[in-house]
């Protein structure tokens, strides 16, 4: 990447991070639009720039990490952290599940998908198309006040995020109707969604820099610290926007534009 498409690609991971529209998606069909690159390439420099808008969600989200990881390291019986201990917990075991799942998707399962093109946008809005279904679907069910984190929820969750890898399947997105689906009330969902994300991110970084999926070379650098930057300057408006928004109807939109190509091809 030249410096110009690297600072381009970092904001859109920064702006649509906070988004249930897959950043993922959105940065891999721009690698994959302007840079003519596969779709499994594209997907590891996706994920690699998370780097930068897990940095802009730590500070954003500071206090509250601050509370859980003192919940965790408190003892079990102090009553003053018993608000904040089953979520910390519950963060922890759905991170491990996740982890469990997804590590073998990333480093075997993203590599089949080595397709560009068309057909790389398709697969993509595909996704996209089935993450806006869920999403409209989860909306329609009735919030309850008395919905507490447990190990169904770990499980559920555990295993959405593990899909979630694959472009267009938005993380958020579909944690967010997983927790609907759970009858958490939506802002609930929303914070809890991104709480997760931190420790997964962390995690999943990690993972691709070590087996050298992503490497941090100056474009890279140059795409992360735009993530970063860009991300820390929208987070908290995208954020009260997300909860206002049907962004599932977007995602089918989204979809289904980006399925039209292929389908060109195939008719033409």
């Amino acid at each position: 990447m030249d410096l110009g498409t690297a600072l381009l690609v970092g904001a859109i991971q920064g702006i649509t991070e906070w988004l249930p529209i897959s950043s993922e998606a959105m940065v891999a069909l721009a690698l994959v639009k302007l840079l003519g690159k596969e779709l499994s390439d594209a997907v590891f420099i996706a994920l690699g720039l998370h780097i930068g808008t897990l940095l802009a969600a730590i500070i954003y989200f500071r206090h509250h990490l601050v509370h859980l990881m003192h919940a965790l390291m408190k003892d079990r019986g102090d009553k003053q952290d018993k608000p904040d201990r089953p979520v910390a917990v519950f963060l922890l075991i759905t991170t491990i599940i996740t982890v469990g799942l997804a590590g073998p998707l990333v480093l075997f399962g993203l590599e089949k998908i080595n397709f560009s093109g068309a057909a790389a946008m398709a697969f993509i809005g595909l996704m996209l198309i089935l993450t806006g279904l869920l999403q409209e679907a989860a909306r329609r069910r009735q919030a309850s006040p008395h919905a507490r984190v447990n190990l169904v929820d770990s499980f559920l969750l555990g295993v959405v995020q593990a899909l979630a890898i694959f472009p267009g399947l938005s993380r958020s997105g579909l944690t967010i109707a997983t927790f609907l689906f759970r009858r958490y009330e939506g802002k609930v969902a929303l914070e809890l969604s991104f709480l997760l994300s931190i420790p997964l991110v962390a995690i999943g970084t990690i993972l691709l820099l070590v087996t050298g999926k992503f490497t941090l070379d100056f474009s890279t650098l140059m795409a992360a610290l735009s993530a970063f930057v860009v991300g820390l300057v929208t987070i908290n408006a995208l954020m009260k926007l997300a909860e206002r928004v049907r962004f599932g109807l977007i995602c089918i939109v989204l979809g289904v534009i980006t399925v039209l190509p292929f389908v060109w091809e195939l008719i033409a």
